[in-house]
């Protein structure tokens, strides 16, 4: 199973973390992509409102800039079972028809940017046996 978080930046682990709960993780760069702006965020997925909580987080960033996003854990259980879930991850450039793909035992890493087009982002999506 996938235990570990890390964000790197230019070289640079802006945030080591085991995962303690199992959901999604979101980290809103700086217009200067050199730093984090603020705390990460996690959306446990305990309850499927978090995903509408995600959705509250990814409404609020400004168009065009950089998120960076992991899943592990099973993170994927009842975060995206909302609409709105579903449609944050697109906002941040995840193409609609892979969201279909994702099972519970799937780890996913993205750096999107709000609002890009999903043609434009490159993101990775790794399974792991049950």
């Amino acid at each position: 199973r996938f235990s570990e978080l890390s964000f790197f930046l230019r070289g640079q682990d802006l945030i080591r973390s085991g995962f303690t709960t199992a959901g999604i993780y979101m980290l809103l760069l700086d217009e200067s992509l050199e730093h984090a702006e603020g705390a990460l965020h996690h959306f446990a997925t305990d309850n499927a409102s978090n995903g509408d909580r995600m959705a509250d987080f990814v409404e609020s960033v400004p168009s065009g800039r950089t998120v960076m996003v992991g899943v592990g854990l099973d993170g994927f259980t009842n975060l995206l079972e909302t609409r709105r879930g579903k449609d944050a991850l697109v906002a941040l450039g995840v193409r609609r028809d892979d969201l279909a793909n994702f099972t519970k035992n799937d780890a996913f890493a993205l750096i999107g940017r709000k609002g890009a087009d999903s043609a434009e982002i490159k993101y990775r999506k790794v399974s792991q046996p049950n």
